[in-house]
């Protein structure tokens, strides 16, 4: 792994470790004025993130799908950028950033135990079908991940008896996003 790369990988864990104490502190002891600074970490670890996925399509020649660590950042990094197209619409789903931060950094811990370098794709591995089929299989799994979070957040609501118009529409979206899901993957079988 290039010093670079791995200097912006550990940034991209610490903020999002930040992040999901952020969240965790907003949701569950009602630190509301900490909302503003958690969104502004959040957002600071998905462009570091991006940065190491763009270092590591640079250094090897061809986007990241190779190895496990690659899939895990990526699955991870399309999985935080869902939770911000699902947040930009539904304002009140924010909830949810403290089950998904977790779960994008035990993924990165995952993906950091993995030998990390750099190997050229074989020939058998340049086609466009594979490009399809890794893409699509990213995108796939980054959904359904984003749906069991939301799946355990209207676990978490549900005791609420406030809650019933928001759980409806959490429900409708969850579903939305599954279903997106399973259509991402038919596609990249």
């Amino acid at each position: 792994m290039h010093p670079a790369e791995e200097t912006l990988f550990w940034l991209s864990v610490f903020l999002y470790a930040l992040t999901s104490i952020m969240y965790l502190l907003v949701y569950t002891q009602q630190k509301n004025n900490l909302l503003r600074f958690a969104r502004r970490l959040a957002v600071t670890a998905v462009i570091t993130q991006a940065a190491v996925l763009a270092l590591r399509t640079w250094l090897s020649g061809h986007i990241p799908f190779m190895r496990d660590y690659e899939n895990a950042v990526s699955m991870s990094f399309c999985m935080v950028i869902f939770y911000f197209l699902l947040v930009r619409k539904e304002k009140d789903f924010e909830g949810i950033g403290t089950l998904i931060f977790p779960i994008t950094l035990l993924m990165l811990g995952y993906a950091a135990t993995f030998s990390i370098g750099y190997e050229p794709l074989s020939p058998t591995l340049k086609t466009g079908w594979l490009y399809v089929h890794v893409i699509f299989s990213i995108v796939c799994f980054s959904a359904f991940a984003l749906g069991a979070g939301m799946g355990l957040y209207y676990l978490i609501l549900r005791h609420r008896r406030s809650a019933t118009e928001l759980l409806l529409r959490l429900n409708d979206r969850m579903y939305r996003i599954i279903i997106f899901g399973v259509c991402t993957h038919g596609i990249s079988i």
